[in-house]
Order: C-alpha cells, then sequence, then structure tokens
C-alpha cells in the first residue's frame, strides 16, 4: 500500500517494481470495491457494484496511480471469469446475471 498512498517513492525504481506495485494496489482496491463485509463496515455501503469497482479503477487510472497495462490486465481476467469465484466470496453470495454479464464483458470495452 505504500505505493497507493506514496507512488513518488517508487520513481526510481525499475518499471517492474513500479507495475507490480500497481498491481498490488488495483487487485486490493477492486476486492475491497467488491468486499460486502468491508463495505458495510469502513464504507458505509449497503450495496457493491461492479460498475462502482471498475470506475474506481478507472480514477486511479486517470491519477497516474495505475497504468493502463495494469487495468487491462485486471479488466481482461475479470473478463475471463478468473475473479468469479473471489466476487462471489467477497460479497457473501453469488453476483447476479446482469452483473457477472458486466464484469465479463470487461474485455469489449465495458
Amino acid at each position: 500500500m505504500l505505493y497507493y498512498y506514496y507512488p513518488e517513492k517508487l520513481q526510481q525504481s525499475p518499471a517492474w517494481v513500479r507495475q507490480l506495485a500497481e498491481t498490488l494496489v488495483a487487485c486490493e482496491q477492486f476486492e475491497a470495491y467488491n468486499n460486502r463485509e468491508r463495505g458495510q463496515d469502513y464504507y458505509t455501503r449497503t450495496q457493491e457494484r461492479a460498475q462502482e469497482a471498475f470506475a474506481y479503477l478507472e480514477k486511479l487510472r486517470g491519477d497516474g496511480i495505475l497504468s493502463d497495462a495494469v487495468v487491462s490486465a485486471i479488466k481482461g481476467l475479470a473478463a475471463e471469469g478468473a475473479f468469479d469465484r473471489i466476487l462471489s466470496e467477497a460479497r457473501g453470495q453469488a453476483l447476479s446475471r446482469k452483473e457477472m454479464a458486466y464484469v465479463h464483458s470487461m474485455n469489449e470495452g465495458g
């Protein structure tokens, strides 16, 4: 999380170190935005939405925290279904058909 709060601290690090830090931040934030318990306890959310999770990753991309490559990789993995089980566990229930369709549309520019 050092990179999340202080990305400038890794400016002089090799590119692979920065990309690894970005990947860790992206995955942690994606999980946080999909986690029912964390949403209730820390963010006072009553419902999680994949759209909000991806929108936050896009915001981090716009802020220069995440690169195009990392956000594209997360979206690609989500579209392939790599996160289906993790998302269901984070939420404590299966995603709705509508939300699953949205997650799986990420490679289509969703």
